[in-house]
């Protein structure tokens, strides 16, 4: 193989970093091998797959001292940027993937991805185009071109990403910037005039699940970016294949109940709350209460439609642009869902009824 799928995880993400892993060692045909970079010094307690690779403790001896981590973005998030100098004997590309993600098709197809000469491709991150979505973090990243990619999902070109002394940068851009996202705004930062961008169908952020575009979008792999995950009791009522994706997956590496001591137990309190707004708030003599709600979804559901629409005009989406992706935005709605089509759900407000698992959240 010429190509592969890389992970990076400790011991609190190793179990999702495992299950993706073998969901995508599964994949036939592949032309990618599977590996994961563990860096930990804890046991692995749990199975690992057939054709997944774990190199252990091989990243963090080279993350300067100067890159810290923070109570949200720990240290271990700037190892990925080393794996590309293990792996350069034996890859000619890498696909770099957050473990909090999920897989649902085929992925290899974006190793046939014509990179154009950039060192990588990524799909930009939601804060670069949804409204009061911490625009102002991003600015003080020191990114001044508008545009910002998730690091989530990336497209590497190992031996272009070799040339550049990582160390020597990051050390420099630590000592410049104190920033909210740490490895994601220095990526942005130091490759902001090179990297490639790719449509969100590569890395299709859970904050955009609610606007219930995901049949235009066709989803390869979803990126799990908030509290709300499948496997917590508060998610948005993401559609039952998400939550059944991970039943199977964690399943294969430890057992049919893993995943319910893995995410977070509602008090029998909370449960009460939200089963009583969920029911009420979408009653016609509660709207009052849904239209605040519905109103700021609303105005991000049309910032999306917007980015798309943009995106596409401009030839931005590389993988659309190669015939790799399909987006047919005349099968979405330009103005945002009446309210009366959205359903209130823990907090949320989800478009598009006919998209709204109500067996799940």
């Amino acid at each position: 193989m010429t190509n592969v799928v890389y992970f990076v995880a400790d011991r609190n993400f190793l179990p999702l970093a495992l299950a993706n892993a073998g969901v995508l060692a599964r994949q036939v045909p592949r032309n990618f091998d599977v590996v994961i970079f563990y860096e930990d010094s804890a046991p692995i307690p749990f199975q690992i797959p057939a054709g997944v690779e774990v190199i252990s403790q091989a990243l963090m001896r080279s993350v300067p001292d100067a890159a810290k981590g923070t109570e949200i973005f720990k240290r271990v998030n700037w190892a990925y940027l080393y794996a590309p100098f293990v792996l350069r004997d034996r890859y000619r590309r890498g696909l770099c993937c957050d473990a909090d993600t999920g897989f649902f098709g085929p992925v290899g197809r974006i190793f046939e991805l014509d990179l154009q000469g950039s060192p990588l491709a990524g799909a930009s991150d939601p804060m670069r185009y949804l409204p009061s979505c911490l625009s102002a973090q991003v600015e003080a990243s020191g990114v001044r071109n508008g545009r910002y990619a998730n690091a989530g999902v990336l497209l590497i070109d190992i031996e272009a990403w070799c040339r550049n002394d990582i160390t020597a940068l990051v050390t420099s851009y630590c000592s410049r910037y104190d920033t909210a996202f740490a490895d994601q705004d220095f990526l942005n930062f130091t490759f902001q005039d090179s990297w490639l961008e790719i449509s969100p169908r590569w890395n299709f952020l859970s904050i955009l699940v609610p606007f219930g575009m995901d049949p235009i979008i066709d989803p390869l792999i979803y990126h799990y970016v908030t509290p709300a995950r499948p496997w917590n009791e508060d998610a948005p009522p993401f559609a039952s294949f998400h939550r059944r994706y991970f039943e199977d997956a964690m399943a294969a590496v430890a057992g049919p109940s893993f995943l319910d001591g893995f995410g977070r137990r509602l008090p029998l309190g909370r449960k009460l709350e939200l089963a009583v707004t969920n029911r009420l708030y979408n009653m016609p003599g509660f709207l009052h209460r849904k239209r605040k709600r519905y109103e700021s979804w609303a105005q991000q559901y049309r910032a999306f439609y917007a980015y798309l629409e943009t995106g596409l005009a401009e030839a931005r989406f590389a993988d659309v642009n190669q015939g790799l992706s399909k987006i047919d935005l005349a099968t979405a709605k330009r103005e945002a869902p009446a309210m009366h089509q959205t359903v209130y759900r823990h907090g949320r407000i989800v478009g598009e009824l006919s998209r709204v698992d109500q067996s799940a959240g």
